[in-house]
């Protein structure tokens, strides 16, 4: 069946993840992006970073499933980092926080200080399960919305219910959430 037959949903709205990253490490005065993103998610990031003026090569673009613990991105992303100041990324945009804590040891092992050499936004889901001491720059779709936009919908009477099929959640960073 096609999602639109499952009635009316709620979902993330990737694209303004995709937008909202990008525009964020503009701001940070970065220029040379990488991404870490999850498989076949396409080119998502090439044109708004291109749009923005910013620098993507072919190796910067990573397609990287989410396999628990296998330790495999601490290498890639240490080459990733590798080589002289302005030949490598100077921004990170990692499209899975399952993969942070590998990320970070890699940048660690090829000397990378994030915040300083490199600033990173990685996708998240709030509330947050394990909170980080680093400076990352965390944005994402917080479940406690999602399901309140869906109770709220279960919960009304079916006379009332002429809205759109789908109601999109807006990516938020971390700093922006409503307490």
């Amino acid at each position: 069946l096609a999602p639109e037959n499952f009635g009316p949903q709620v979902q993330p709205d990737y694209a303004s993840f995709v937008q909202r990253s990008v525009q964020r490490l503009s701001e940070l005065g970065r220029r040379r992006i990488a991404v870490i993103d999850q498989p076949n998610k396409g080119d998502r990031f090439v044109g708004p970073i291109q749009e923005a003026g910013l620098e993507i090569r072919h190796c910067w673009r990573l397609s990287y499933p989410t396999v628990p613990d296998c330790g495999a991105l601490v290498p890639i992303t240490e080459l990733l980092f590798d080589g002289a100041r302005t030949c490598r990324p100077d921004g990170l945009i990692l499209a899975d926080e399952n993969h942070v804590e590998q990320v970070l040891l890699g940048l660690s092992m090829a000397g990378m200080r994030v915040g300083e050499d490199v600033d990173i936004v990685a996708q998240c889901s709030y509330p947050l399960a394990k909170p980080q001491a680093m400076p990352i720059h965390w944005l994402g779709f917080d479940a406690r919305k999602m399901l309140r936009k869906a109770v709220d919908f279960l919960e009304s009477p079916p006379e009332t219910r002429d809205g759109p099929a789908c109601v999109y959640l807006p990516a938020e960073f971390e700093d922006e959430l409503a307490s």
